[in-house]
């Protein structure tokens, strides 16, 4: 089950990528995240992790799995039963960038998941779509 969120950002992609991945500043631009910190030190790349509290539900620790720099990030966090997917990706188009942010469910509980979880996980998906919209669109003109 996948829930995408998708908005069209007046910013470069390079604007999106740096709020994107200083993954502690994320309570910064969206309610739907409270509490971000990195477990490991250094550059964000594949093998970084970040415990990540959600308003509901208990903290998550997240590990990256996939990253093309100012393109695209895919981590994961595991369950039992239930795994969580969330892909981040900046398409540069004329004049902006298009955000795409993907939440998918794996596992054998991922039916239950999504009936007890799905408006909350689309609801969460807009808000960061937003938040992260509003935060690039502002830093990027400041920058004008």
């Amino acid at each position: 089950m996948d829930y995408t969120a998708t908005a069209q950002v007046a910013a470069p992609a390079g604007v999106l990528w740096g709020l994107l991945v200083d993954v502690e500043g994320w309570p910064g631009w969206t309610r739907s995240v409270v509490m971000a910190t990195r477990v490991d030190g250094g550059p964000f790349r594949v093998g970084s992790r970040a415990r990540v509290q959600q308003p509901r539900g208990r903290a998550q620790v997240w590990t990256v799995t996939e990253l093309v720099p100012e393109q695209r990030f895919t981590w994961e966090a595991h369950n039992p039963g239930l795994q969580f997917v969330a892909s981040h990706v900046l398409t540069a188009e004329d004049g902006g960038t298009r955000l795409d942010l993907t939440f998918g469910l794996r596992g054998p509980l991922r039916r239950l998941g999504a009936v007890l979880g799905g408006h909350q996980i689309r609801g969460y998906l807009e808000l960061e779509a937003a938040g992260l919209k509003a935060r690039a669109e502002h830093d990027s003109s400041a920058q004008s």
